[in-house]
């Protein structure tokens, strides 16, 4: 077998903790396009985010959405014959928690904050 402290596949006698000055500059980099892309963009009361019209990172103009966390108890009510009964009530109940960061609906990736 080989060395133990290199990375599979790897035969350049780099191990998979080495990082060149080049690979900090492009993870450096990368980081600050996260950062200034998440805290340019705010949605406003509306909702809408005006100063963008497409994904900075896809340029898809699908829109955008932010995770919520629902929690609680409800009821899914039946009829006596099987049939589903009239459910309105379903989501009475149940706690809803809009996180805060925006996420594109076609890459997924960060693309602004809300207030």
């Amino acid at each position: 077998m080989g060395s133990g402290n290199r990375a599979l596949g790897d035969r350049s006698g780099r191990n998979q903790f080495d990082v060149t000055q080049e690979d900090m500059a492009a993870i450096r980099k990368q980081l600050e396009t996260q950062v200034s892309v998440r805290t340019k963009y705010e949605i406003g009361k509306n909702g809408a985010i005006a100063e963008l019209k497409h994904c900075p990172h896809c340029n898809s103009s699908s829109g955008y959405f932010r995770k919520v966390r629902i929690s609680g108890e409800s009821e899914f009510r039946y009829n006596f014959d099987g049939t589903d009964a009239i459910n309105e009530h379903l989501h009475d109940s149940l706690d809803y928690i809009e996180q805060k960061t925006l996420f594109c609906v076609e890459c997924k990736q960060p693309i602004g904050t809300a207030k």
